[in-house]
């Protein structure tokens, strides 16, 4: 059996994973486009990330799902829960 376990995660790492990760998302309308202004972790067990919005606007589902797809591709962790 193996088990992966993480640690914490740079922030200047996933900052830079997600600004890449957003232009490559297709948006329905650009003006809806959330503004995020950074992305942290901020738990280790489970893996927990924090993104902060330029306005208070909330990630829909479909956007949860594709930057909890985009981090355990980007970051090896497949078999990991991950909480957004």
């Amino acid at each position: 059996m193996v088990v992966k376990r993480l640690g914490g995660l740079l922030t200047a790492r996933l900052n830079c994973r997600l600004h890449k990760v957003m232009s490559k998302h297709s948006w329905k309308d650009l003006s809806a486009q959330p503004k995020v202004k950074y992305f942290t972790q901020v738990k280790a067990r489970p893996p927990t990330f924090v993104a902060f919005l330029s306005r208070k606007t909330k990630l829909s589902n479909t956007d949860l799902l594709f930057l909890t797809k985009s981090l355990k591709e980007d970051f090896d962790l497949g078999g990991i829960p991950i909480t957004l």
